[in-house]
Parts: C-alpha cells; sequence; structure tokens
C-alpha cells in the first residue's frame, strides 16, 4: 500500500499540532512549578501533598501483599508465639511505607534542587 502526498501532509500536520500541544503543556508546568517555588509555604504543602500520595501507594500495595499472604497460608506467619506478638509484628510494617516515602521525597528534593 502506498500513501497519497495529502495523508502524509496530513501526519506532518498532525505532528507539528502534537509537538506544539506539548510545548504549551510544558510552559504551562513551567508556570506552575514556579508558582509553587514562589512562596516557601506553598512548596512545603505541595511536599505534603506528594508525600502522602507516595504513602498512600505503598501502604496499599503492602497491604495487598500481607493480605495475600495471609490468603496463601504462608508459614512464616507461625513464627509469632502469641497473636499480640504477630499484632506487634504487623504495627511495625507500617513505618516501612513512611521510610521508603520519605526517602523518594527526600530523593525528589535533591531532584528538584538540582534544577
Amino acid at each position: 500500500m502506498t500513501t497519497s502526498p495529502a495523508d502524509s501532509d496530513c501526519l506532518d500536520t498532525i505532528s507539528q499540532s502534537l509537538t506544539r500541544e506539548a510545548a504549551e503543556c510544558e510552559v504551562g508546568l513551567r508556570r506552575i512549578l514556579a508558582y509553587i517555588c514562589a512562596k516557601n509555604h506553598r512548596r512545603w504543602i505541595a511536599y505534603g501533598i506528594v508525600l502522602l500520595v507516595i504513602y498512600t501507594a505503598l501502604a496499599k500495595l503492602l497491604s495487598w501483599l500481607i493480605t495475600l499472604l495471609f490468603t496463601l497460608g504462608i508459614p512464616a506467619f507461625n513464627i509469632f508465639p502469641t497473636p499480640v506478638m504477630l499484632g506487634i509484628a504487623l504495627q511495625a510494617l507500617d513505618f516501612v511505607p513512611l521510610l521508603i516515602a520519605l526517602l523518594l521525597l527526600l530523593k525528589l528534593h535533591r531532584i528538584a534542587r538540582g534544577y
């Protein structure tokens, strides 16, 4: 199959349109980032929102993993002599997503400070 010249012109127009839209989108994002970084309190609010989003996603993932392990009956959870010890261990696992989220946020902060 061959394409007619009219079709290739249409493809060029579409690619130029997408390039223009991408450039406009980038300009808009830079404007938003400049607005957020202009004031210190806006920057801290943005960091807080990003931290909550990352923490929520990681906590949900860990929760699904623990549920899957209990559903499959993995014998690793039988090492706890009492249910209280198991509860304490599972409570301690709540800090894992928080620590990972904080480390990711610090890494993002270093990347943002580089610009």
